[in-house]
């Protein structure tokens, strides 16, 4: 399986002095390992699997929430990888009931050390569900 080709964009903003306002925009492209690829069928609007602040700076406190709602009980497991593919850390591996369920990532990988600024990940599988976001570390 060869690995896929995205464009990832970026808009940053910042206050300067006197309240101007200055903003950035960059875009990359970046390869995704095979199986990781976003689903941007289901990017926006899918209510199975939402991530909630998932542009965030773990050395100011903040953390990523993923929400998802499980149609039926079931295995279900939740990680955070690289978008080279390598596994960052995983958030939920364990039989869940059926309903909504959420879980935080604060920027740590598996060791407990605060990953590295960039684009991760977040690959969910579960009975009827299997989908893959993107979360933005920043510092």
């Amino acid at each position: 399986m060869q690995a896929m080709k995205i464009l990832l964009s970026c808009i940053g903003g910042a206050i300067l002095g006197g309240g101007v306002a200055a903003f950035a925009s960059t875009s990359v492209y970046a390869d995704l390992a095979p199986g990781l690829e976003p689903d941007s069928a289901y990017a926006a609007t899918d209510p199975d699997f939402v991530p909630l602040n998932n542009i965030f700076h773990p050395a100011h406190g903040e953390k990523a929430t993923f929400r998802y709602v499980l149609a039926q009980p079931g295995p279900v497991t939740l990680r955070i990888y690289t978008r080279t593919g390598t596994l960052v850390a995983t958030l939920v591996d364990e039989v869940r009931p059926a309903g909504t369920s959420s879980v935080d990532w604060t920027g740590v990988n598996q060791a407990g050390e605060t990953v590295a600024s960039g684009v991760y990940l977040v690959r969910i599988v579960g009975p009827g569900l299997a989908r893959t976001q993107k979360a933005v570390v920043v510092k």
